[in-house]
Parts: structure tokens; C-alpha cells; sequence
């Protein structure tokens, strides 16, 4: 890895890359930062920074396309979050250079689940 982690998230991405993100150690914006090592090659590659700068967080591949990075603590206000983000890693290994979205969730009252 290329920065320092802590209470980071980890998930294999299409068979032969694992994804990491966020970190408790905030050092270089770190807790922002996704970053995708092919074990093929041995190489780390950066990906664009997450909006929110978390640990202690979940995250998952979706149909060979998607990473998904759920919840964990907040690095600026130290307190849970409820927010998802995702990115699409097939356009990045592609060069296509996308961003994380912030994804909305709906509670069962179809309204924006509180912060």
C-alpha cells in the first residue's frame, strides 16, 4: 500500500485485484484515499478520493464493475455514518477516470437516511 492504513476496508475486485480504502490514520488525507493492487503485476494503483474520509467501514465488489464502500466513522465529526459510496472500477483500470458517487438511501419511509 502506499499510505498508511488503519481500520481500512478490503474486498477482491474480478479475480486478481483487491481494493482498499479509508483509514483511521488520517496522514496525507489517507482516510479519503482508494487505492487497487493487482496481484498479478505486483503494482498499486490509486484511484480517485472517496467523499468521505472513513474507518472501521464495509465494502464489496458488485458484477465485475462496481466497489462499494458502506457506512464506518467518520474521520472529520468521529461519529457513524450512514452513507454508501461507489465507483466504477472497470473504467478506471480502463483509464476512464470515474469518481466516487455518494449514494442516498432511503429509509422505509422513503425519506434520506439521517447522518
Amino acid at each position: 500500500m502506499r499510505g498508511p492504513r488503519h481500520g481500512h476496508a478490503a474486498c477482491s475486485f474480478m479475480g486478481k485485484y483487491v481494493l482498499v480504502s479509508g483509514s483511521r490514520k488520517d496522514v496525507d488525507h489517507s482516510a479519503r484515499k482508494a487505492e487497487i493492487y493487482d496481484t498479478e503485476n505486483n503494482t498499486w494503483t490509486d484511484l480517485p478520493m472517496m467523499a468521505n474520509g472513513r474507518h472501521y467501514h464495509a465494502s464489496c465488489e458488485f458484477n465485475n464493475e462496481w466497489a462499494y464502500v458502506f457506512a464506518g466513522i467518520s474521520n472529520v465529526s468521529k461519529r457513524y455514518i450512514a452513507s454508501i459510496e461507489r465507483i466504477n472500477v472497470k473504467s478506471n483500470l480502463n483509464n476512464l477516470n470515474s469518481l466516487w458517487q455518494d449514494l442516498v438511501v432511503k429509509n422505509e419511509f422513503n425519506a434520506p437516511s439521517p447522518i
